[in-house]
C-alpha cells in the first residue's frame, strides 16, 4: 500500500509527462482563461463619485484646509499648534530671508563707509604729515627768504625769493640771509673770523692784505651812475680785525648797502646764519642757482 506522500508524487510526475499543459485555474470548458465578468458580484467597479464613500477634492471652505503657502501676503500664515512662537512674533520664510539680505546688504553698506571713512582719515593724516614735513624742512634745513632791498643788486633784485640751506658750512663769497631786528637781510660774505679786512679809497676790498676778485659787482669795487664813481659811506676804521665766530658782510650794490662797514651794523654772529642761498625760486624767468 503506497501512502498518502508517495500517490502525490507519482500525479505530480504524470502530470508532467504530459503533452498537453495543465489547464490554469478558473479556466473555461476550451482550457483558456475566461475574462473578467462585470456581472459578477468579486469584479472592482471604478469609483463612483456620486458614493458617499468617494473621496472629495480637498474644501478651500473647510476648516480643516491647509492652505498654500503665499509669500506676497501681508499677513504671516499662522504658525501650527503647538510651536514655541507667538503669533505676533512669527514671519514666515520668503520674509526672514528678505530680512536676512537687508542685513546683509546694511552690513555690508555699513563696512563700504567705514573703509570710504578710514581712507579719508588717512589720507588727511598723510597730508597733515606732508605739511608738517615741508614746514619743517622750509623752516629748519631750508628757509625761503625774500630779498627786501636793492642792496644785492645787480646779483638780486628786489622782491625775488630764494631757498637757502643750513647744511654745510659758510665760506667766504657765499650770499647768507640773517635777522637784524625784526628784518632778515641778505647779504655776501667777504671776510671770516680772525681774518683783517681793509677797504682803500676806491672801494676795493683787501683781505688779510690780498684783493679779492668780485665780479659779482658793477665796477672794480663801485658803481657808475651819470658817469661818476660814488663809494658807499664807511664809519669803520681799515684794517679791521674781524672778530671770532663772525663774518664781515657787504652787499653787492656798495653804494646802498647798509652792511659791516658800518659800526651800527657790524658782524654777524654765525649763530645768527640763516643759510647760504642755494636757487632763485621766483620769478620764474630767472629760476636758477645764485651766481657767485
Amino acid at each position: 500500500m503506497e501512502n498518502e506522500y508517495e500517490a502525490r508524487t507519482r500525479r505530480l510526475s504524470a502530470d508532467a509527462n504530459q503533452d498537453t499543459p495543465r489547464r490554469p485555474r478558473d479556466a473555461g470548458p476550451d482550457g483558456y482563461r475566461q475574462p473578467r465578468d462585470p456581472e459578477r458580484e468579486e469584479y472592482r467597479r471604478p469609483r463612483d463619485p456620486e458614493r458617499e464613500e468617494y473621496r472629495q477634492p480637498r474644501d478651500p471652505e473647510r476648516d480643516g484646509y491647509r492652505q498654500p503657502r503665499d509669500t506676497e501676503r501681508d499677513t504671516p500664515r499662522r504658525p501650527r499648534e503647538g510651536a514655541d512662537i507667538s503669533w505676533d512674533d512669527y514671519k514666515p520664510p520668503a520674509r526672514r530671508t528678505m530680512e536676512f539680505i537687508e542685513k546683509a546688504l546694511e552690513e555690508k553698506q555699513a563696512g563700504k563707509s567705514h573703509s570710504v571713512r578710514k581712507r579719508v582719515i588717512k589720507a588727511v593724516l598723510i597730508a597733515l604729515v606732508i605739511a608738517a614735513s615741508a614746514i619743517l624742512l622750509t623752516t629748519l634745513l631750508f628757509p625761503i627768504v625774500q630779498v627786501q632791498n636793492e642792496s644785492m643788486m645787480p646779483t638780486l633784485n628786489d622782491g625775488e625769493r630764494l631757498i637757502f640751506t643750513t647744511i654745510g658750512e659758510v665760506g667766504i663769497g657765499d650770499i647768507v640771509a640773517f635777522d637784524l631786528g625784526n628784518r632778515t637781510m641778505v647779504k655776501r660774505v667777504i671776510a671770516e673770523g680772525g681774518q683783517w679786512i681793509s677797504i682803500d679809497e676806491q672801494g676795493a676790498v683787501y683781505v688779510d692784505d690780498v684783493r679779492i676778485d668780485e665780479p659779482y659787482l658793477a665796477g672794480p669795487g663801485t658803481n657808475r651812475q651819470n658817469g661818476r664813481q660814488v663809494t658807499a659811506l664807511r664809519d669803520v676804521s681799515f684794517p679791521f680785525l674781524v672778530p671770532d665766530n663772525h663774518f664781515f658782510v657787504m652787499g653787492d650794490n656798495r653804494e646802498v648797502s647798509l652792511d659791516s662797514r658800518r659800526t651800527d651794523f657790524g658782524t654777524v654772529h654765525k649763530d645768527g646764519i640763516l643759510g647760504k642761498a642755494l636757487f632763485r625760486i621766483w620769478p620764474i624767468d630767472r629760476f636758477g642757482t645764485v651766481g657767485g
